[in-house]
């Protein structure tokens, strides 16, 4: 039997009810509209590449092959990217993949001057300059030198081969070798550049020590493949000495010419001008000064003529002038004295002092030039034998310290001053100063009268042992002047025994120098000590000792050897020597002869060794 299909009617009303149901149903007569669909937030396109760039260093290594490589545990792994070469000043650009993590980069291969010799030089083969950044897209830098292969060496000796070998690995090491070689704190040796010459940094200064280390017997390669810097610590330390100028061989006559006028002479018999005599110059080193001495005396008739011009640590200039014929005290002036001074320089180191109408004490005044020379004579305070060392910035600027002078006072009431005084190599002084036990304040001398100080908050810590290290910590001086760094320096060491006037153990010294024959002090004046041997002179020329002098309590005796003592009655001062530092004497069953007034000579023997601080 047939269906009958069903009326219009009702399938209309069928698909009504669906459309319903697909919507949700619900009793609203008013369909429901459609969501709007919402677009998807596209992803952010990772960096493709991390673009290193920076200097290869040992000297400015020109020619070197820079390469990046991924590191595996504690070691190198495979290379990344494309090798570059360096330029003519030794900077160079990488590209490697971004998102690489931990970066090895490494240069071989290239040349240099050498710091310390001038001479083109090669980096040895097998032996690389390495560095680590963190490649994760962007720019990154770092310099690659021995430093910073010292630091990835002793990172990756300390990571171990299951360890990490990361920039904080890097960093750590990093700061651990800075404090094994005594370099600055802040020094980042990663990013900072190294400068050399006029304007050298502590970067510089540090890569000049290691040509020096090089200079003094340890290979390159051996250096750039040690996992400890401690163990490299001595050795650094020993190159950052300074050379001590050797001492003056044969000397040699000294020499004086040209002339001034005195104007303002009203004493009878008194010189109208000063032109010294051949030989007549002399100049000196004491106590950190310098002065120059010019004279003429004779005998018959009995003259005696002579200038001296002084030159303080801070760069001021004082004149003293005097005429025995006026036989009255010495006529001087001690600021604004019109004087100029070429100094020391050239082979024979010549110096030349002008006199403009320069005012002295008593209405006297010079003018005219003098020009002095004295033959192997020390000429400066880095002439003489030091042991002031120094990793110090004035304003970021690398500075060195020449020389360090440390003394002790009673400031009465039981309370002690203790005074620090440097000269830079920039030409300034820096002074410091502490009462009791209160914090140091500190100054700064630019010549002729500059002058920036700390008198509170100075940020300067000072610590003693068998030496003495200052340091400055961001030292706030006046006009925006700021000292960073440390100043190490020696302190007066060592003690004698004789058989019959007790030991001696000095506490102060001093090194002087006159027409290069030097004079080293050691004392204990001051002290309860002083009732003994107070005070022991060594004259040194040449190399050679020709005058010992020891003396018993304030001057109550005097034992004495002399270079040519057996003509003399005084033994010679055959078992007395100076060693090659310029600072150390040695007294080696050594016969020093005297006694008190009024009392018959006799001989005392010495023994042991004292060693002098130096400028």
């Amino acid at each position: 039997m047939s269906r009958k299909p069903a009326p219009l009617h009702t399938v209309i009303a069928l698909l009504a009810t669906l459309a319903l149901v697909a919507c949700g149903g619900g009793d609203s007569d008013t369909p429901a509209a459609a969501p709007t669909p919402v677009a998807p937030t596209p992803p952010t396109p990772a960096p493709a590449s991390t673009t290193v760039t920076g200097s290869v260093v040992k000297g400015p290594v020109t020619g070197a092959q820079v390469c990046g490589y991924t590191v595996v545990a504690n070691g190198r792994g495979t290379g990344l990217g494309s090798c570059t070469t360096t330029d003519a000043s030794g900077t160079y650009t990488l590209t490697v993949p971004a998102g690489s993590g931990p970066l090895w980069v490494e240069a071989t291969g290239g040349s240099y001057t050498d710091e310390t010799t001038a001479a083109a030089t090669t980096l040895p083969a097998g032996s690389a300059l390495r560095g680590l950044v963190t490649a994760n897209g962007g720019s990154v830098s770092t310099m690659l030198t021995p430093l910073t292969t010292l630091a990835l060496n002793a990172a990756a000796a300390t990571a171990g081969a299951s360890g990490t070998l990361d920039a904080t690995a890097f960093s750590t090491a990093a700061t651990q070798l800075l404090a094994a070689f005594n370099l600055p704190s802040t020094l980042n040796i990663g990013t900072t550049q190294p400068t050399f010459g006029n304007g050298i940094n502590s970067y510089g200064t540090a890569l000049t020590v290691i040509s020096q280390m090089v200079a003094n017997g340890n290979s390159l390669a051996s250096i750039l493949a040690a996992t400890q810097p401690s163990a490299l610590a001595a050795a650094y330390a020993t190159a950052a000495i300074p050379p001590v100028a050797p001492p003056p061989t044969s000397g040699g006559t000294p020499g004086a010419s040209g002339a001034v006028t005195v104007g303002g002479v009203t004493a009878a018999g008194a010189a109208t001008s000063l032109m010294p005599q051949a030989d007549g110059f002399e100049v000196a080193l004491r106590s950190g000064a310098t002065s120059y001495r010019f004279f003429r005396i004779t005998a018959t008739p009995a003259t005696r003529v002579e200038v001296t011009v002084g030159v303080a640590p801070s760069g001021a200039i004082s004149v003293s002038y005097y005429d025995l014929a006026v036989r009255t005290s010495f006529n001087t002036c001690s600021s604004n004295c019109g004087v100029t001074i070429t100094p020391a320089a050239g082979a024979t180191h010549p110096v030349t002092v002008a006199f403009a109408n320069t005012p002295l004490s008593g209405g006297l005044t010079l003018n005219g030039s003098l020009v002095g020379d004295a033959p192997g004579a020390d000429w400066t305070l880095a002439d003489l034998p030091g042991s002031t060392t120094s990793a110090l910035t004035v304003n970021g600027a690398s500075v060195r310290a020449l020389t360090s002078i440390d003394s002790l006072i009673d400031g009465g009431g039981g309370t002690s001053i203790r005074s620090i005084v440097m000269s830079l190599s920039d030409g300034s002084t820096v002074a410091l100063n502490r009462t009791g036990s209160a914090a140091f304040t500190a100054s700064r001398v630019v010549p002729p009268a500059t002058v920036a100080s700390c008198g509170t908050a100075c940020n300067i810590t000072v610590t003693d042992g068998t030496g003495t290290r200052v340091t400055f910590d961001n030292t706030p001086l006046g006009g925006g002047t700021v000292l960073n760094g440390t100043v190490d320096f020696a302190r007066t060491s060592g003690s004698l025994s004789t058989n019959d006037t007790g030991g001696f153990t000095p506490v102060i010294s001093s090194i002087e120098s006159l027409n290069g024959q030097r004079t080293l002090t050691f004392n204990v004046l001051g002290t309860a000590a002083q009732a003994g041997l107070s005070l022991m002179t060594v004259e040194v020329a040449g190399g050679r000792v020709v005058r010992a002098q020891a003396t018993v309590g304030i001057a109550t005796q005097v034992l004495s050897c002399f270079d040519n003592g057996a003509g003399i009655g005084i033994p010679a001062c055959s078992g007395v020597t100076v060693g090659s530092d310029g600072r150390t004497v040695t007294f080696s069953n050594a016969v020093l002869r005297g006694g008190a007034v009024g009392t018959a000579a006799r001989n005392v023997t010495f023994d042991g060794t004292v060693v002098a601080k130096g400028p």
